[in-house]
């Protein structure tokens, strides 16, 4: 029961940090998104590990779940798809409380549209 209990706070407690991607009418579209658990929402736990997008790792006990970070994550994928520039750049910031102040969860998203040579071919 025990083994079962810390998986389950461990799957829970875990930051995570991803990339989606989206072609759709023409447009070329990326989403990153990264998160960390925050206990009395100063001391972080766990935060997604910026490094390694969509894999399952976490950073502990250090702060990675930043806007600076996504914007790094989002400068890596531009270079690597061959785009030109990125436009209608967004992000925001969602929070969720667990026990009030016990432990909150922050999630960063940070969403463009990736601009391509004229012809609008990726490389």
């Amino acid at each position: 029961m025990k083994m079962i209990l810390a998986f389950f706070l461990a799957m829970i407690l875990t930051g995570c940090a991803t990339v989606e991607t989206s072609d759709v009418g023409g447009r070329h579209m990326v989403v990153v998104s990264n998160s960390g658990w925050y206990l009395f929402n100063l001391i972080p736990i766990a935060s997604g590990n910026p490094e390694k997008v969509n894999r399952i790792s976490s950073s502990f006990f250090s702060e990675t779940a930043t806007l600076e970070n996504n914007y790094k994550v989002l400068e890596d994928i531009v270079k690597s798809s061959g785009a030109k520039s990125v436009k209608s750049l967004k992000s925001f910031w969602s929070d969720e409380s667990i026990l009030v102040i016990l432990m909150k969860r922050h999630v960063i998203h940070t969403s463009a549209e990736l601009v391509f040579d004229e012809d609008g071919e990726k490389k």
